[in-house]
């Protein structure tokens, strides 16, 4: 039987390959060449027991909602900040565009909300970008999500 968990990162990477202008999605892996950008990267991430119900002698075997935290890396093709690709766009619209749609399709998706259940939810909590002082401007994001649901050992 496979986790629940692998379930939901599965359908994650279903998703972010169904995003419009992407090249490639990816799990767990670093960054693609060009050729196969602009990509979207999936890595599992951590998870932690938000609430446990300690009912019996095997507390930490009793069902437990979990809260999975994956991050979603942006991979756009390269321009600098300066650059601007056919459309007319620089990098930080690429990166934000993609990030809008990402988000979207994460909301929208009834499949991920039936695999969290109805004691399960998905926070966006934000993005770190390198288009900032001090890095490499390259326009690569990662977005941070959460994703609450039960396991039932």
């Amino acid at each position: 039987m496979i986790d629940k968990r692998e379930l939901i990162l599965q359908r994650l990477l279903v998703i972010l390959g169904a995003v419009e202008g992407i090249a490639a999605a990816r799990r767990n892996r670093g960054a693609n060449a060009q050729n196969e950008r602009p990509a979207l990267v999936l890595v599992d991430g951590d998870e932690s027991a938000v609430l446990s119900h300690k009912t019996s002698s095997r507390a930490g075997f009793a069902p437990s909602i979990q809260a999975m935290k994956p991050g979603i890396y942006i991979l756009p093709k390269s321009l600098t900040p300066t650059n601007q690709d056919a459309d007319g766009r620089n990098i930080g619209e690429i990166t934000n565009g993609f990030r809008v749609a990402i988000i979207e399709k994460i909301a929208a998706d009834t499949e991920l909300e039936n695999l969290l259940g109805p004691n399960g939810g998905i926070s966006y909590n934000g993005a770190e970008t390198d288009l900032k002082s001090g890095s490499a401007l390259y326009g690569e994001m990662r977005l941070d999500f959460t994703l609450r649901y039960v396991l039932n050992p």
